[in-house]
């Protein structure tokens, strides 16, 4: 039977492949993009906008009562799509 090799700690760490590790430089760091800011609107514009549409949503149904939350937040999702507000 064939003797046994004895070998160190460091001797098998050297013979371990070592693993490539990408390093960091200019070329590959991704640019951090800055959110888009919110675009200022008065509010009193805002809030007169939704009144008026959500009225206009009411009378194109027919005026009938009961819808008022649902014409509210149809109005709300128009107005925010004109004004450029992210939901």
């Amino acid at each position: 039977m064939p003797a046994k090799k004895k070998t160190s700690k460091k001797a098998a760490k050297k013979a371990a492949p070592k693993k490539k590790v990408a390093r960091k430089t200019a070329t590959t760091k991704k640019a951090a993009v800055a959110p888009r800011p919110t675009p200022r609107i008065d509010l009193r514009t805002y809030i007169n906008e939704l009144n008026r549409r959500a009225y206009e949503i009411f009378q194109q149904r027919g005026s009938t009562h009961g819808h008022d939350w649902e014409d509210w937040f149809l109005a709300e999702k128009e107005a925010k799509k004109k004004f450029g507000i992210k939901e």
